[in-house]
């Protein structure tokens, strides 16, 4: 009889005490801001929206280092330029000090067909480095204009397009590319 009153008592302190650690958490997280969604999460909704999207291949930063699909510096500054090869890293400014990443967080979708469809979400840690980062996506933007200019899918980058919504560099080239800029605009909302 004694060791079920203990046992009972002691169900009902557990039970007392996750009580009180839910109301806490719950607490503790009202008025915070959601944390921002990850990139791939944008790119999801932007391939979501987009018809006609040729099959391709995903890369996210957040993906395994060692796999195929991850967003690494080399592959990023081959499709963005030079100047994009420490987007993602610690860089040096002209007097050898240390610069923040331009990018903390991205993620692309490119055509495995030979269409110039290609979507990318970067999330960037404040304004001035989400303007250097759209820059970069500009570049980019003009240079598959000119390689597709006068084939069938020259429509498809001319359709092409980039925009900053709260931190992050939504790209699209791809035919329906206001919507699917909206599309990952809209997602940026929700979550943040």
């Amino acid at each position: 009889m004694k060791n079920r009153n203990r046992l009972r008592i002691a169900h009902r302190a557990a039970a007392l005490l996750v009580a009180i650690q839910l109301l806490l958490a719950g607490l503790l997280s009202c008025g915070r801001d959601l944390p921002p969604p990850a990139a791939l999460v944008i790119l999801d909704a932007m391939q979501a929206a987009a018809d006609r999207l040729p099959a391709g291949l995903v890369y996210d930063r957040r993906a395994d280092p060692a796999g195929s699909g991850y967003l690494d510096g080399v592959l990023f500054s081959a499709l963005y330029g030079p100047a994009a090869r420490n987007c993602f890293d610690v860089g040096q400014d002209a007097d050898g000090q240390p610069t923040a990443p331009l990018a903390s967080d991205g993620a692309l979708f490119l055509s495995a067909v030979p269409h110039p469809a290609e979507l990318a979400v970067l999330q960037c840690p404040d304004r001035a480095s989400a303007l250097s980062v759209a820059a970069l996506c500009r570049a980019r933007l003009e240079g598959l204009r000119s390689a597709w200019a006068g084939t069938d899918y020259a429509a498809w980058a001319e359709a092409g397009d980039v925009t900053v919504a709260d931190g992050f560099v939504l790209f699209a080239v791809c035919p329906d590319a206001d919507r699917v800029l909206r599309a990952g605009s809209d997602a940026v909302r929700r979550r943040t």
